[in-house]
């Protein structure tokens, strides 16, 4: 069908003889002359032609004349004579010449369905070899890429051809012998500078010359006026340029050679190839052009040509246009794919297939046509739309993003369901997305030692949807589960829970399999749940769980020394739950409400649930460095059967630590070095004591603890959040590494809406999620007995000695960084707003720390130096003994330098003190020592100092956290006195300012774990640092 040679049509004569001429032109010419110009029309010969803008030039000749030259211009209107000039004696006479009536016949021809006449130049316009000349002009200019002349010696003869850069032919121009003769001043110039001129001569039999005749000459009265000023100024208009080049004058020969009517074009598309074929044969039916356009300019050709009536039906090009049009589906991935579409030609496709991608068939479309195997060419019928151009494209596919997916069914739906050019399912449109259900229904099948079985489904209004399927539109990342005309929304936050889930949890049939961790996460993060139970038995043993109970006895502690309180009973049967489930816990019990205590419980419990004497159990508790005595002490006086052992210093012995002995204790940063060998093991249990000291997920330390295996972990600390619900995070992946999900899941469910936007719902969710491995008791809940604790706020101002100093940091250091601090675009400078706070806290203090004399406390003036002196007297005066906390060494000094002058004895702590037992058991058993001054940093943990009665905050911390710590090791179990707690800021300072701040965030960790909000000062907002340092 394709690749033969097919003949298009047989156009009419190229001469216009026997025509007959309007009055308005014969009666330019005398009777006589008249007739024998027509006589002459009948026999003569008229060669050699050029024209352009309805100018002529030609020679006429008879069979007894040699020949001469005619020129004419004739009026592109009216048809006549505008100017005529003849090289015959007549012509010399200035009066028009049969010569000149022949040439205007032979220009000259009536339309075959008007009648009216047209002109050479005309026909010319309209004909395909002027679409050939524009189409070459336009798409390659002058350039004459690859421009190669031969010289054949038989065949073409002269064969002029143009290839691309790639030397591919585009055009092949070979009029034959003819052509040489008659049109050689067309291209004289091309044949004289690229062939030789001996090849020239010796086949044609005659020298090469420069064939001087008339209509070589442009004639200037065809250019316009604005077209001679161009070119008296050396340049040349577009259509000069055109009409000058290679393209136009192949073209107009090519014309000529064919004859008026255009000649005939044969179309072949080389279907192996790609390639389209365009030839033109003579009126002796001989090639003498060959046109193989560059691909991406085969529909032009074929445009044009088809518009010029070149093209016939043999080449297949359907009168039928192609409907065109976009498919809207939904991907796997849940966004929505927007494809172009193109009509399948095939009248009996099959169902789905009526249309097809466009974006697959790129090497089928040339221009505005298609090419089909076995079906031809097709236009496409290009439908205009309403709807975005971002993702309506006829080039590629477009893809609407999940989240913006809903947005643009609501704006443009009612265009999508009108517009026949789209082709998409209607639920698309109508349909429901749901994001919340109304509840979960769940089915208890059994329950494992690991694993429990259950059938999970969710209640959206009636519409009910399995686990299963959601859960796997997560895994795939399919935002939306289709169903019907109901989308689920398979991102919302209530489904965020499935992410920690193993795949391998649907193996089970209709039911699902979940280990009991999750079992509680699930049940925390659903507040709408029903429950079913396929036994008693089921029920009975599910209900326990969920009420955190032990499912045996728990273990006796007979053996352990002392008797538990009834709260810390409590605290080892949550502990007891834990280690028999193979959970891990957080006990957040308030300092002196015996965490120790109910940790040996637990381990005796353990012991005394050893089957046999050769299981080997292992305990392992990290603590500070500080507090390893402590732990031992309490060990020895308890249980002393645990057989504790100090892993630690220098001389340590691995194998004599954990061959020979039950209970390890070890620092954390002997667990950082010889992680290696403690990964080895799993214990049984580990305790991890003051845990938050290992937050900071960026640490080697936080590592390696997470490196060590156990059954079950127990951290200890008071203060499981300190600055931001990401401590909290941080800690449970030590102990349950991935229960609260990704940090990216966190930050978004939870950080973000609870500190950011004081989100209630999302503090519940998080409380509910943590309640089952979290225990936090405080002492006014669980200790009736224990004496009450009285805070106070103590105000004074500042002296003229800390005025004139705190002024003077605050002009000369602070407005420059408040500057800072309002423009949002430069970083916080946090280091120089540090080093500007402290200088101030420290003038709050007493301006002696200024200039480092810290015993001279009489060289200047201090309002809280006198207020410390007053209460300090008061409290010696009434017999009890004072705790005084500050967080500058330099501070305690100045006080001690007091002490002494006053012949008061003290004990103190300080971040260089090495033995610390010592001076606690001084202060709290000597009478005579009547103070304990101590850093707030080196006594927070770890030590008892109920020995006295009244604790002074000197000054203020930046975490509120801390001070309780401390203000506990003087408040706890122990203690038989009420303890008055006084807390000293200074007036119109940042002090003040701290305290306001401090007490407007202070609620977040009693809304997640019944504790304290602090925030450091990285915390606090721009607004807040220039208020700080505001006077």
């Amino acid at each position: 069908m394709f690749g033969k040679v097919i003949q298009l049509r047989k156009n009419a004569s190229g001469t216009g003889r026997g025509a007959e001429l309007p009055s308005e032109i014969t009666k330019q010419f005398n009777s006589e002359v008249l007739d024998r110009g027509l006589r002459l029309a009948e026999t003569s010969r008229i060669s050699h032609i050029n024209f352009g803008r309805e100018s002529y030039f030609g020679l006429v000749s008879d069979s007894s004349e040699k020949g001469v030259n005619v020129h004419i211009s004739l009026d592109p209107d009216t048809k006549v004579l505008t100017r005529a000039a003849c090289g015959c004696f007549r012509s010399s006479t200035r009066t028009y010449c049969h010569h000149i009536v022949s040439f205007v016949r032979y220009i000259l021809r009536p339309d075959p369905e008007t009648g009216r006449l047209r002109t050479l130049d005309e026909d010319f316009q309209d004909s395909f070899w002027h679409e050939i000349s524009s189409f070459g002009f336009k798409n390659f200019g002058d350039s004459l890429l690859g421009f190669k002349v031969q010289v054949n010696h038989g065949g073409e003869g002269l064969r002029i051809s143009f290839s691309d850069r790639n030397q591919n032919e585009i055009m092949a121009f070979m009029p034959g012998e003819r052509l040489v003769e008659e049109f050689l001043h067309e291209f004289f110039d091309l044949i004289r500078r690229d062939i030789d001129s001996t090849l020239f001569r010796r086949m044609y039999g005659r020298k090469l010359k420069d064939p001087n005749v008339p209509s070589l000459r442009r004639r200037p009265w065809q250019y316009s006026e604005s077209e001679h000023e161009i070119n008296r100024r050396g340049m040349k208009s577009v259509r000069q340029y055109m009409e000058d080049s290679i393209w136009h004058r192949i073209a107009k020969v090519g014309f000529l050679v064919c004859g008026r009517g255009g000649g005939n074009f044969h179309f072949r598309f080389l279907e192996h190839k790609q390639e389209l074929c365009v030839e033109a044969f003579d009126e002796s039916d001989t090639v003498i052009l060959r046109l193989i356009p560059p691909r991406n300019l085969i529909g032009s050709v074929m445009e044009v040509a088809h518009k010029k009536g070149a093209i016939g039906s043999d080449l297949l090009i359907h009168p039928h246009m192609l409907k065109t049009g976009y498919r809207i589906e939904m991907a796997e991935s849940s966004a929505l794919h927007v494809t172009p579409v193109v009509e399948n030609p095939d009248p009996d496709a099959e169902p789905g297939q009526e249309y097809l991608d466009r974006t697959k068939l790129e090497q089928q479309l040339f221009g505005a046509y298609y090419f089909f195997p076995d079906w031809g060419f097709f236009q496409i019928a290009v439908n205009p739309t309403n709807l975005p151009a971002e993702y309506f494209s006829a080039q590629k596919r477009t893809v609407i993003p999940a989240d913006k997916i809903n947005a643009f069914l609501q704006e443009h739906g009612e265009v999508l369901k009108t517009e026949s050019s789209i082709l998409m399912d209607g639920d698309l449109v109508d349909h429901e997305t749901l994001e919340t259900y109304q509840q979960v229904l769940v089915d208890h099948k059994d329950f494992g030692r690991d694993n429990l079985s259950l059938q999970i489904t969710y209640d959206f209004g009636g519409f009910v949807v399995p686990f299963r399927d959601i859960f796997q539109s997560r895994k795939d990342k399919k935002r939306f589960l289709i169903c019907d005309d109901k989308w689920i929304d398979t991102s919302s936050r209530e489904f965020a829970w499935m992410d920690g889930l193993d795949e391998k949890l649907l193996d089970t049939g209709d039911s699902i399999s979940i280990g009991r961790t999750e079992y509680l996460r699930f049940l925390a993060l659903h507040d709408r749940v029903e429950k079913r139970f396929s036994s008693t038995k089921i029920r009975d043993w599910f209900q326990g769980f969920e009420l955190l109970k032990p499912a045996g006895r728990i273990p006796s502690t007979r053996t352990m020394k002392g008797k538990l309180r009834g709260y810390q009973k409590n605290g080892f049967g949550w502990l007891w739950f834990l280690y028999e489930n193979g959970f891990s816990g957080l006990l957040c019990d308030d300092m002196g409400l015996g965490k120790t205590h109910q940790i040996m419980a637990l381990m005796t419990g353990i012991l005394s649930r050893q089957t046999r004497k050769s299981d080997r159990l292992r305990f392992l508790v990290v603590c500070p460095t500080t507090v390893l005595s402590h732990w031992k002490d309490k060990l020895m006086e308890y249980c002393p059967f645990l057989d504790p052992y100090i892993y630690h210093g220098t001389d340590r012995s691995f194998h004599q630590a954990f061959e020979e002995h039950l209970l390890i204790i070890t620092s954390y940063g002997i667990a950082l070095r010889d992680v290696e060998m403690l990964a080895e093991f799993r214990f049984d249990l580990i305790v991890l004591d003051e845990v938050q000291a290992i937050k900071n997920k960026s640490t080697k330390t936080y590592a390696a603890i997470r490196a060590l295996e156990s059954v079950c972990t127990i951290g200890l600390t008071g203060t499981p959040i300190e600055n931001s619900v990401t401590d909290l995070k941080s800690l449970f992946d030590v102990i349950l590494p991935g229960y609260l999900m990704t940090d990216s899941l966190f930050e978004t469910h939870f950080r973000q809406l609870i500190e950011e936007t004081n989100d209630h719902a999302a503090k519940e969710k998080l409380s509910r999620m943590i309640q089952p491995f979290t225990l936090r008791r405080k002492k006014e809940q669980v200790l009736k007995e224990l004496p009450p604790k009285i805070e106070d706020i103590r105000r004074c101002g500042l002296s003229d000695d800390q005025i004139r100093f705190y002024r003077d940091i605050v002009e000369n250091q602070g407005r420059a960084l408040v500057q800072t601090l309002k423009d949002p675009d430069k970083t916080v400078p946090y280091m120089h707003v540090f080093a500007v706070l402290n200088y101030l806290k420290q003038i709050c203090n007493h301006p002696a720390l200024l200039e480092g004399d810290s015993t001279n406390y009489e060289k200047y003036a201090s309002g809280k130096w006198d207020l410390f002196v007053e209460l300090l007297d008061e409290s010696l005066g009434s017999g009890q003994k004072v705790v005084v906390f500050s967080q500058y060494v330099k501070m305690l000094e100045l006080i001690e330098a007091y002490l002494r002058d006053r012949k008061i004895e003290f004990a103190t702590i300080k971040g260089h003190t090495r033995n610390r037992a010592e001076p606690v058991r001084r202060f709290n058993h000597d009478s005579d020592c009547m103070v304990f001054s101590a850093s707030l940093r080196a006594s927070g943990l770890g030590i008892d100092l109920t020995g006295g009665s009244v604790v002074i905050h000197y000054d203020r911390w930046w975490n509120s956290a801390r001070e309780d710590q401390a203000t506990d090791r003087v408040h706890r179990i122990g203690q038989s006195r009420g303890v008055q707690v006084f807390k000293l800021v200074t007036e119109n300072t940042l002090e003040e300012k701290i305290d306001l701040i401090i007490s407007r965030k202070r609620r977040l960790m009693e809304s997640v774990v019944k504790q304290d909000d602090q925030m450091l000062l990285k915390h606090f907002s721009r607004e807040e640092l220039i208020e700080l340092m505001s006077f």
